[in-house]
């Protein structure tokens, strides 16, 4: 079946709805775990909701498992709000598809759709959908959370909102940013040793005063802002499964030291603490003396 391929990893990929489609995704809709897991139940016939299916969602995909071409589940943004929703079909439940499909989608939106933020949201008793968007790097957003009565017992039921933003579109800390953080640490100066280069290109050295050791080096490198980081070994190996922008330390040992390219995929706050961690392991240790 010819459709247009979306976004793809090395498990599954997201592709056009088809006519074909239809059925199964009307069925799935009305299954019993899916109404449970929206609080939500069609309120149209098939025809109708064929007619209405193109309207319902700002875009749509089939979830289509790579190995044999099977379709195992869908995914949307709605209309509006970017809201980002999933089912995956019931045999397929329960094998880590789910996760996978969800980061293809929060990819789709932001480097396709070039989405400032989506959202997704979750009941409270909904454990493991929560748990699947919180893995997927959304933070809560208890401002949009909602009180609905419940679909099945009419009871009261907190839906959670959740929101992730486009981390290229985050505003992404300056050189004279990163100076002033690490300034805050104590006993650290700012140093320049390299002065024959000009001042936009200029290393900025980070050290401490007692044993003069550094913990940070700020410069420029392809037109892009970088940081040298110390870091434990075995710490700096899982950093780099997890972060494409920190890679092993440039001009450094490659062990010890990292490099972060900042507006990249390292959350502020997760850089924040690798430079107070590299501070740590540089300080003078303090000695006990009986």
């Amino acid at each position: 079946m010819n459709r247009e391929k979306y976004i793809e990893n090395d498990i599954l990929y997201l592709a056009e709805v088809v006519e074909a489609d239809y059925n199964m995704l009307y069925n799935s809709w009305n299954d019993t775990d899916t109404v449970w897991g929206y609080n939500y139940k069609l309120p149209y016939s098939f025809n109708e909701y064929c007619e209405n299916a193109a309207k319902a969602e700002n875009w749509a995909a089939v979830i289509i498992r790579r190995e044999d071409g099977t379709v195992i589940g869908r995914i949307g943004l709605s209309a509006g709000l970017p809201d980002l929703t999933i089912t995956i079909f019931k045999p397929y439940r329960n094998q880590n598809y789910g996760t996978s499909a969800f980061l293809l989608g929060i990819r789709y939106g932001f480097e396709v759709l070039n989405l400032d933020m989506i959202y997704a949201g979750s009941y409270e008793d909904n454990t493991a959908s929560r748990k699947m968007i919180e893995q997927c790097g959304f933070k809560p957003n208890p401002a949009g959370n909602l009180i609905e009565p419940h679909i099945f017992s009419g009871e009261d039921r907190l839906q959670l909102d959740f929101i992730i933003e486009n981390p290229r579109k985050k505003k992404v800390m300056t050189r004279q940013e990163l100076i002033d953080y690490c300034l805050t640490l104590p006993a650290a100066y700012e140093d320049y040793p390299f002065d024959d280069i000009t001042d936009d290109k200029r290393w900025t050295v980070m050290r401490h005063q007692a044993n003069k050791k550094t913990f940070a080096m700020i410069y420029e490198r392809n037109g892009k802002l970088c940081i040298n980081l110390k870091c434990d070994p075995v710490e700096a190996d899982y950093l780099r499964q997890i972060f494409a922008d920190l890679t092993p330390g440039w001009h450094m040992n490659k062990t010890h030291w990292n490099t972060i390219i900042l507006g990249g995929d390292v959350p502020e706050d997760e850089l924040l603490k690798m430079i107070s961690k590299s501070y740590d392991l540089i300080k003078p240790k303090v000695r006990n003396i009986l």
